[in-house]
């Protein structure tokens, strides 16, 4: 399997993803080089292994799929549609948590934003049970 680029337009590139920088995907290819696809066209973008990823702020996020060790989904390998880009908490108490939805932000470039709910314990951020949806 290689990386896959698919495009608004419904082109379909293959090759292996060699960067993202500056709002251009950069596909070596063994039949046209290195193409710069710019992110704004790509519809969809499936990679062979995982990638390292740097927001603005320096912070790096690796990995776009995770083992399951426990739950419905345990011995099952998930792959990841969402990056994080923040997150609030809120206990448990006499087993409620008022949490307030967030709407979309219209700061955030995505064509699709979600959100993401899960219980975890106070001294460990792994999910014991986890839930999600899009926004819109």
């Amino acid at each position: 399997m290689a990386d896959v680029i698919e495009t608004k337009d419904g082109a379909r590139l293959v090759g292996t993803v060699a960067g993202i920088n500056d709002g251009k995907i950069t596909l070596k290819t063994s039949y046209a080089g290195d193409i710069e696809v710019a992110q704004s066209e790509v519809a969809k973008l499936t990679m062979e292994s995982a990638l390292a990823i740097r927001l603005e702020d320096g912070t790096t996020v690796e990995g776009i799929a995770s083992n399951v060790r426990s739950g419905e989904n345990r011995g099952k390998k998930l792959e990841h549609e969402f990056l994080v880009l923040g997150w609030s908490q809120q206990p448990i108490r006499s087993g409620k948590a008022p949490l307030p939805l967030p709407e979309k932000d219209a700061t955030v470039n995505a064509p699709r934003q979600a959100i993401a709910v899960w219980i975890s314990r106070a001294d460990d951020p792994t999910p014991l049970q986890a839930t999600g949806g899009w926004l819109d």
